[in-house]
Protein backbone atom coordinates (compact mmCIF):
# COMPACT_ATOMS: atom_id res chain seq x y z
CA UNK A 1 0.00 0.00 0.00
CA UNK A 2 1.76 3.60 -1.03
CA UNK A 3 2.02 5.68 1.82
CA UNK A 4 0.47 9.33 1.34
CA UNK A 5 2.67 12.79 2.11
CA UNK A 6 -1.01 13.32 4.06
CA UNK A 7 -0.55 9.80 6.53
CA UNK A 8 0.22 10.16 10.08
CA UNK A 9 3.33 11.46 10.79
CA UNK A 10 6.44 9.86 11.72
CA UNK A 11 8.14 10.50 14.62
CA UNK A 12 10.70 7.51 14.78
CA UNK A 13 12.55 6.51 11.39
CA UNK A 14 15.28 4.44 11.06
CA UNK A 15 16.65 3.25 7.03
CA UNK A 16 19.35 0.43 7.41
CA UNK A 17 20.86 0.12 3.60
CA UNK A 18 20.18 -3.55 2.65
CA UNK A 19 22.40 -5.11 -0.05
CA UNK A 20 19.02 -6.43 -1.82
CA UNK A 21 18.90 -4.21 -5.18
CA UNK A 22 14.87 -4.75 -4.51
CA UNK A 23 14.76 -3.32 -1.05
CA UNK A 24 16.80 -0.56 -1.88
CA UNK A 25 14.41 0.28 -5.46
CA UNK A 26 11.67 -0.25 -2.53
CA UNK A 27 13.19 1.86 -0.23
CA UNK A 28 14.23 4.87 -2.55
CA UNK A 29 9.97 5.08 -3.47
CA UNK A 30 8.99 4.74 0.28
CA UNK A 31 11.09 7.22 1.74
CA UNK A 32 9.97 10.42 -0.25
CA UNK A 33 6.08 9.71 -0.05
CA UNK A 34 6.57 9.60 4.46
CA UNK A 35 5.17 11.75 6.16
CA UNK A 36 8.19 13.45 7.72
CA UNK A 37 6.95 17.12 9.02
CA UNK A 38 7.60 16.49 13.15
CA UNK A 39 10.15 13.78 12.69
CA UNK A 40 11.79 13.21 16.56
CA UNK A 41 14.66 10.62 15.66
CA UNK A 42 16.29 9.76 12.78
CA UNK A 43 18.82 6.59 12.76
CA UNK A 44 20.85 5.95 9.43
CA UNK A 45 22.93 2.44 9.42
CA UNK A 46 24.48 1.28 6.70
CA UNK A 47 25.31 -3.13 6.85
CA UNK A 48 28.83 -4.13 6.50
CA UNK A 49 28.36 -5.42 3.31
CA UNK A 50 26.21 -3.14 1.63
CA UNK A 51 27.44 -0.72 -1.24
CA UNK A 52 28.84 2.87 0.17
CA UNK A 53 27.42 4.01 -3.20
CA UNK A 54 24.01 3.13 -2.42
CA UNK A 55 24.10 4.24 1.11
CA UNK A 56 24.95 7.55 0.02
CA UNK A 57 22.30 7.29 -2.21
CA UNK A 58 19.80 6.65 0.60
CA UNK A 59 21.01 9.73 2.46
CA UNK A 60 20.01 12.02 -1.05
CA UNK A 61 16.56 10.57 -1.66
CA UNK A 62 15.58 11.33 2.33
CA UNK A 63 16.56 14.74 1.68
CA UNK A 64 14.32 14.70 -1.17
CA UNK A 65 11.35 14.21 0.95
CA UNK A 66 9.33 17.68 0.51
CA UNK A 67 7.58 17.51 4.32
CA UNK A 68 10.94 16.74 5.64
CA UNK A 69 10.68 18.67 9.22
CA UNK A 70 14.38 18.10 11.41
CA UNK A 71 13.64 22.06 13.13
CA UNK A 72 12.57 19.55 16.03
CA UNK A 73 15.00 16.47 16.17
CA UNK A 74 15.85 15.19 19.37
CA UNK A 75 17.87 12.17 18.24
CA UNK A 76 19.92 11.32 15.64
CA UNK A 77 22.28 8.04 14.75
CA UNK A 78 24.27 8.09 11.79
CA UNK A 79 26.90 5.87 10.47
CA UNK A 80 29.56 7.42 8.22
CA UNK A 81 31.23 5.52 5.84
CA UNK A 82 34.83 6.01 6.36
CA UNK A 83 37.38 5.83 3.19
CA UNK A 84 40.31 4.15 2.48
CA UNK A 85 43.55 6.71 2.87
CA UNK A 86 44.60 4.52 -0.70
CA UNK A 87 41.81 5.64 -2.27
CA UNK A 88 42.00 9.87 -1.56
CA UNK A 89 46.16 9.02 -2.40
CA UNK A 90 44.57 7.36 -5.84
CA UNK A 91 43.00 10.04 -6.93
CA UNK A 92 45.37 12.99 -6.19
CA UNK A 93 48.23 11.16 -7.94
CA UNK A 94 48.99 13.09 -11.05
CA UNK A 95 46.97 15.54 -10.07
CA UNK A 96 48.76 17.22 -7.08
CA UNK A 97 51.84 15.26 -6.83
CA UNK A 98 53.46 12.64 -9.04
CA UNK A 99 54.29 9.12 -8.60
CA UNK A 100 57.34 9.32 -7.17
CA UNK A 101 56.60 11.81 -4.20
CA UNK A 102 54.66 8.56 -2.43
CA UNK A 103 57.15 6.24 -3.10
CA UNK A 104 60.20 8.12 -2.19
CA UNK A 105 58.99 10.06 0.74
CA UNK A 106 55.87 9.97 3.43
CA UNK A 107 55.71 13.75 4.27
CA UNK A 108 52.44 14.23 1.71
CA UNK A 109 50.49 11.46 3.87
CA UNK A 110 49.40 14.45 5.70
CA UNK A 111 47.70 15.75 2.73
CA UNK A 112 46.48 12.93 1.85
CA UNK A 113 45.34 12.57 5.52
CA UNK A 114 43.25 15.85 5.50
CA UNK A 115 41.75 15.54 2.29
CA UNK A 116 40.42 12.22 3.70
CA UNK A 117 39.16 14.00 6.66
CA UNK A 118 37.52 16.61 4.78
CA UNK A 119 35.70 14.57 2.41
CA UNK A 120 34.32 11.72 4.80
CA UNK A 121 33.15 14.07 7.10
CA UNK A 122 31.94 16.81 4.56
CA UNK A 123 29.44 14.36 3.09
CA UNK A 124 28.21 14.26 6.35
CA UNK A 125 27.44 17.71 7.14
CA UNK A 126 26.28 18.48 3.45
CA UNK A 127 23.31 15.85 4.21
CA UNK A 128 22.43 17.56 7.08
CA UNK A 129 22.39 21.03 5.02
CA UNK A 130 20.58 19.28 2.23
CA UNK A 131 17.95 17.75 4.95
CA UNK A 132 17.61 21.44 6.12
CA UNK A 133 17.20 23.12 2.75
CA UNK A 134 19.97 25.54 3.47
CA UNK A 135 23.37 26.25 4.92
CA UNK A 136 22.51 28.75 7.79
CA UNK A 137 20.33 26.60 10.02
CA UNK A 138 21.66 24.40 12.93
CA UNK A 139 20.04 21.50 15.43
CA UNK A 140 19.69 23.27 18.06
CA UNK A 141 17.41 20.39 19.67
CA UNK A 142 19.22 17.88 19.67
CA UNK A 143 19.25 15.66 22.78
CA UNK A 144 21.25 12.97 21.63
CA UNK A 145 23.83 12.74 18.72
CA UNK A 146 25.50 9.27 17.90
CA UNK A 147 27.89 9.09 14.68
CA UNK A 148 29.70 5.90 13.90
CA UNK A 149 32.46 5.79 11.24
CA UNK A 150 32.11 2.29 9.47
CA UNK A 151 35.57 1.60 7.42
CA UNK A 152 35.95 -0.74 4.74
CA UNK A 153 37.07 -4.12 4.91
CA UNK A 154 40.45 -3.68 3.87
CA UNK A 155 40.53 -0.79 5.94
CA UNK A 156 44.08 1.09 5.44
CA UNK A 157 44.39 3.96 8.71
CA UNK A 158 45.96 1.65 10.88
CA UNK A 159 49.02 1.66 8.79
CA UNK A 160 49.73 5.59 9.14
CA UNK A 161 52.12 5.95 12.43
CA UNK A 162 51.72 9.43 13.96
CA UNK A 163 55.70 9.44 14.59
CA UNK A 164 56.34 9.54 11.01
CA UNK A 165 54.87 13.17 10.66
CA UNK A 166 57.50 16.03 11.84
CA UNK A 167 55.76 19.00 13.24
CA UNK A 168 54.84 21.02 10.86
CA UNK A 169 52.92 17.71 9.58
CA UNK A 170 51.26 17.70 12.90
CA UNK A 171 50.44 21.09 12.87
CA UNK A 172 48.44 21.26 9.93
CA UNK A 173 46.87 17.91 11.07
CA UNK A 174 45.63 19.54 13.81
CA UNK A 175 44.50 22.66 12.15
CA UNK A 176 42.58 20.62 9.97
CA UNK A 177 40.63 18.86 13.03
CA UNK A 178 40.01 22.53 14.46
CA UNK A 179 38.48 24.08 10.93
CA UNK A 180 36.03 20.35 11.22
CA UNK A 181 35.42 21.11 14.32
CA UNK A 182 34.02 24.52 13.68
CA UNK A 183 32.48 23.59 10.71
CA UNK A 184 30.33 21.11 13.13
CA UNK A 185 29.63 23.68 15.67
CA UNK A 186 27.93 25.63 12.56
CA UNK A 187 25.39 22.79 12.61
CA UNK A 188 25.35 21.26 16.02
CA UNK A 189 24.38 23.93 19.23
CA UNK A 190 24.81 22.66 22.63
CA UNK A 191 22.18 24.17 24.78
CA UNK A 192 22.14 23.43 28.86
CA UNK A 193 19.20 21.57 29.71
CA UNK A 194 18.68 20.32 26.38
CA UNK A 195 21.98 18.40 25.13
CA UNK A 196 22.37 15.08 27.10
CA UNK A 197 24.91 13.21 24.99
CA UNK A 198 27.46 12.82 21.92
CA UNK A 199 29.11 9.72 20.94
CA UNK A 200 31.08 9.47 18.20
CA UNK A 201 32.56 5.86 17.14
CA UNK A 202 35.80 4.57 15.20
CA UNK A 203 37.37 7.40 14.80
CA UNK A 204 41.32 6.00 13.80
CA UNK A 205 43.80 5.99 16.23
CA UNK A 206 45.99 8.43 14.74
CA UNK A 207 43.14 11.57 15.64
CA UNK A 208 42.98 10.34 19.39
CA UNK A 209 45.41 13.06 21.36
CA UNK A 210 44.77 16.08 18.95
CA UNK A 211 40.81 15.57 19.23
CA UNK A 212 41.04 15.28 22.65
CA UNK A 213 42.73 18.00 23.29
CA UNK A 214 40.70 20.24 20.92
CA UNK A 215 37.40 18.79 22.42
CA UNK A 216 38.27 19.53 25.81
CA UNK A 217 39.70 22.88 25.25
CA UNK A 218 36.33 23.52 22.99
CA UNK A 219 33.84 21.59 26.15
CA UNK A 220 35.17 24.15 28.48
CA UNK A 221 34.92 27.36 26.79
CA UNK A 222 31.34 26.30 25.44
CA UNK A 223 29.91 25.12 28.88
CA UNK A 224 32.03 28.02 30.36
CA UNK A 225 28.97 30.02 31.44
CA UNK A 226 26.59 27.35 31.76
CA UNK A 227 24.96 27.27 35.34
CA UNK A 228 26.54 25.74 38.00
CA UNK A 229 25.94 22.69 40.32
CA UNK A 230 28.15 22.08 43.02
CA UNK A 231 31.75 21.32 42.03
CA UNK A 232 30.61 18.81 39.10
CA UNK A 233 31.84 19.79 35.64
CA UNK A 234 29.41 20.53 32.73
CA UNK A 235 30.33 17.70 31.09
CA UNK A 236 31.68 14.15 31.24
CA UNK A 237 34.65 13.30 28.30
CA UNK A 238 35.39 9.99 27.81
CA UNK A 239 37.56 7.26 25.74
CA UNK A 240 37.51 3.87 24.92
CA UNK A 241 40.40 2.52 23.23
CA UNK A 242 40.12 -0.30 20.88
CA UNK A 243 43.20 -1.53 18.53
CA UNK A 244 43.14 0.62 15.50
CA UNK A 245 40.59 2.71 16.62
CA UNK A 246 38.89 5.15 19.42
CA UNK A 247 35.27 5.71 20.49
CA UNK A 248 34.51 9.14 22.75
CA UNK A 249 31.57 9.78 24.61
CA UNK A 250 30.37 13.21 26.34
CA UNK A 251 27.92 13.16 28.36
CA UNK A 252 26.04 17.13 29.86
CA UNK A 253 25.10 15.48 33.24
CA UNK A 254 22.42 18.59 34.35
CA UNK A 255 18.99 19.45 33.26
CA UNK A 256 16.96 22.22 34.10
CA UNK A 257 15.35 20.60 36.99
CA UNK A 258 18.52 19.75 38.59
CA UNK A 259 18.52 23.81 39.27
Amino acid sequence: MKTSLSSKPVLSLKVTNSVSNSALSNLEQLLPELNLSNLKQLELQSREKSSKSDYIRIWKVLGMNPSLDIQGLEHLAVDICLINLSEIRDAIINVVYQPDDFENKDANICYIINSAVSQVLYTFLTFLDDLWGRYDKCLNSLRSLELTFVPEINCDWSEIDLNNLDRMEVSQLNNCLGFMLEEFKHRFILQFGITEVIKVSGIPNIFRSHLLDLLSEELESTTRLWPENGHTRSFNLSLEKHEHFFDVMIIFPFTLKDL
